[in-house]
């Protein structure tokens, strides 16, 4: 593996550990003239609060399910791998099935790339 291929490989795991697991992350809602205590693990539900923030903006209406339309222009990933993942075949997708195709996608991504390093 080239240096460039390893920098680029250390980048990307570097970003899946940003957008996946870190608790840093989460922001708390705010209450007006009280602060509130930081969840030490953002919850299923919640996930990261940058992919809530990147699934509520592609929400346009803000009904909590985004349609494939919704993610057309704002999560290109997500509007090529729709049938995938609107596996009830409801014409929408909720935030928990949008966490579990992104973790999904992340997993074998950083698989490839270790198998990739297995070789060297």
């Amino acid at each position: 593996m080239s240096k460039n291929e390893r920098k680029t490989a250390l980048s990307v795991i570097a970003l899946m550990a940003a957008f996946g697991t870190a608790s840093w992350a989460q922001q708390p809602a705010a209450t007006q003239g009280q602060p509130q205590a930081q969840p030490a693990q953002p919850t299923a539900a919640q996930g990261p609060w940058t992919l809530r923030k990147l699934y509520a903006h592609a929400d346009k209406n803000g009904d909590g399910k985004l349609t494939k339309e919704e993610a057309k222009g704002h999560l290109p990933l997500t509007y090529a791998s729709f049938e995938e993942i609107d596996k009830d075949k409801r014409g929408y997708i909720t935030f928990d099935q949008f966490m579990a195709f992104t973790n999904k996608r992340d997993q074998k991504l950083a698989d490839d790339i270790l198998t990739q390093w297995d070789k060297y």
